[in-house]
């Protein structure tokens, strides 16, 4: 079972980017399948993520830390999507 630790919008070397830490708290690793980002929750889209330790696998009880480029605005809220090959999905909105 996966939840979102931390999500933090941040500029880096002038390039927007998105940064998202889950923690699997589940019995089992769980393996990221896709990440989907949005400005409504209707509208996500796919996108192209770094794994920090270049694993798509969160092991129990452990953190995973992604990042992604993605020209958000400040103020405006944001939905993502993260699927996991083991069926599980975590939908969730942050602001800007």
């Amino acid at each position: 079972m996966l939840q979102v630790e931390n999500v933090r919008f941040f500029t880096q070397n002038g390039t927007k980017r998105i940064e998202i830490v889950v923690r699997n708290t589940g019995t089992a690793d769980a393996t990221i399948d896709r990440v989907y980002v949005g400005t409504t929750s209707s509208n996500l889209i796919a996108r192209t993520v770094e794994y920090v330790g270049d694993s798509h696998v969160v092991a129990e009880s452990s953190t995973r830390t992604m990042r992604m480029n993605y020209t958000w605005t400040d103020g405006e809220t944001y939905y993502f999507n993260i699927v996991t090959k083991e069926g599980m999905s975590l939908p969730f909105s942050r602001e800007a």
